[in-house]
């Protein structure tokens, strides 16, 4: 009698092919309750975690590829006759997207049992801070109730971006995965910089087809509650009357520091390929001009020091580089220079410059009463009390922020504020490291540059509260830096 081949061990997709039977079962109990709205929202929640939890790294690209048109594509969904529950519910995909790669983490983590190092502790200590103020608001909160709803958006505001980096991170290296974040966001910059173009050369095309063929105002009245200026016209203009175009992202600032990340990778691109340069660079070139446009001096600060970064090593790999990096910087400079002073930037600059800017005053007022604030109230005023979530829910003494430190610092107090600042100093500093080794793959390298320039726009702007741009950087820095546990992992990262 021949011996049989012992069984094999379930396979992490035959496990899950059980599992998936939560999703009828999510909705079939809702449903027999009499509600069908509920019962749709349920499944197709659960649908969404479970492919989140099996494929996290396919869930993280549909999170970078989507999620800067999120806006537009659910107030097209509602324009189409869903109801507003639905739609509603439907606006809560990437929360629960992220849940399922914090699964997928947690397994991974717990099967390969890697140890939590520095920065982790930094992004859990942050986290269980902000929780904490979530659960203890009448405890820390000075200025009168706050509604759940609004304790919960500013929680997940406030912390979703660095959940999503621990996640990423614990689910080890992957080259193909780095290459392919790399390429989505480099084609959403091209893409969003297009119709950045197209905005301001059709300004009243683009704000019919906003407003009244996708019904975008409609949707954030009536979905989200939000107090829309001028509900026949999206359109955004300086003090001298001139159009910021905020593309699809409806806003200037959070398209302006998306761009950051774009202009990085193809600084990158260009840099370490030889293939489609003169694309990449037309591509790239379009990208700065729909960071001109966009009129935010400190996402213009942050794409130069990004660039810097990134093509500086080229001025030391001989004579040829050097003037091809001389000839791409005259090349950008003859392009976006006259887009700068033919679209009113040079002269948006120049006044700031002089200290003649509204804008300019401004920045500087609100970033006085924040410290000021700080000063008077160390551990915070409460979470909920910053500028974004304050004004929306109209919550008492909210401050309005123009620095994403002082924002922390305001709400939860010097408690979060410390981590976060380490935090966010061990990523810089690990990211430069990677980027010195040999043979990196190009989103490392392009991230030294883009999460550098970001933080430093945050001392000017709210920046980690721009969910899309938030999102996004903290899931690169997680695939740049990839908790690696045997010397395999550390070879399969770099090769």
């Amino acid at each position: 009698m021949t011996d049989r081949p012992p069984p094999t061990a379930p396979t992490i997709a035959n496990r899950l092919a059980i599992v998936w039977l939560l999703v009828p079962l999510a909705a079939v109990i809702p449903l027999a309750a009499g509600r069908p709205t509920l019962a749709v929202a349920a499944g197709g929640a659960t649908a969404v975690l479970l492919a989140s939890a099996s494929r996290p790294r396919w869930a993280l690209l549909a999170l970078a590829a989507i999620y800067p048109f999120q806006l537009l594509l659910l107030a097209l969904v509602l324009h189409l006759g869903a109801p507003e529950k639905l739609t509603r519910y439907s606006g809560e995909w990437a929360e629960v997207a992220v849940a399922g790669m914090v699964l997928a983490g947690i397994r991974v983590w717990v099967e390969r049992r890697s140890r939590i190092e520095w920065i982790d502790w930094c992004g859990i200590v942050y986290l269980a801070v902000v929780v904490a103020y979530r659960f203890l608001a009448s405890t820390v909160l000075h200025h009168g109730p706050i509604s759940a709803s609004a304790l919960d958006t500013s929680l997940r505001n406030d912390t979703m971006f660095v959940v999503i980096f621990l996640a990423v991170r614990r689910l080890g290296p992957d080259r193909t995965a780095s290459r392919r974040f790399a390429a989505v966001v480099f084609a959403v910059g091209l893409i969003t910089s297009a119709t950045a173009v197209f905005e301001y050369l059709r300004s009243s095309t683009w704000n019919h087809f906003v407003v009244y063929d996708l019904w975008t105002t409609v949707y954030e009245v009536k979905v989200l509650g939000v107090a829309v200026p001028n509900v026949v016209d999206i359109r955004e203009y300086d003090f001298h009357g001139r159009l910021l175009t905020g593309s699809v992202f409806l806003d200037r600032l959070a398209f302006s520091l998306y761009l950051v990340m774009a202009i990085a990778i193809g600084c990158r691109y260009l840099c370490g390929t030889t293939r489609f340069r003169y694309l990449i660079g037309a591509g790239t070139l379009l990208i700065g001009t729909g960071l001109i446009l966009a009129q935010s001096r400190d996402a213009v600060a942050a794409a130069v020091v990004a660039a810097v970064l990134i093509v500086r090593p080229l001025w030391r790999e001989g004579r040829a580089r050097r003037i091809r990096l001389l000839s791409a910087t005259g090349l950008t400079v003859v392009v976006l220079v006259p887009v700068a002073f033919a679209v009113g930037f040079a002269s948006r600059t120049s006044s700031a410059l002089a200290g003649t800017d509204p804008s300019t005053r401004l920045h500087e007022s609100r970033s006085a009463s924040g410290l000021e604030a700080f000063l008077a109230s160390p551990l915070g005023r409460g979470l909920g009390t910053g500028g974004t979530n304050g004004t929306r829910f109209g919550i008492s003494g909210t401050i309005v922020n123009e620095d994403s430190y002082l924002q922390i610092a305001n709400e939860t107090g010097i408690l979060s504020l410390l981590p976060f600042v380490a935090l966010t100093i061990t990523g810089i500093v690990m990211l430069i490291r990677r980027a010195r080794a040999p043979d990196q793959p190009d989103l490392p390298y392009a991230w030294q540059g883009a999460f550098l320039g970001l933080s430093l726009a945050c001392l000017g702007l709210t920046v980690w509260l721009e969910l899309p741009v938030a999102v996004t950087a903290w899931m690169g820095l997680g695939l740049s830096l990839p908790v690696v546990v045997s010397r395999r992992e550390a070879v399969a990262a770099s090769v």
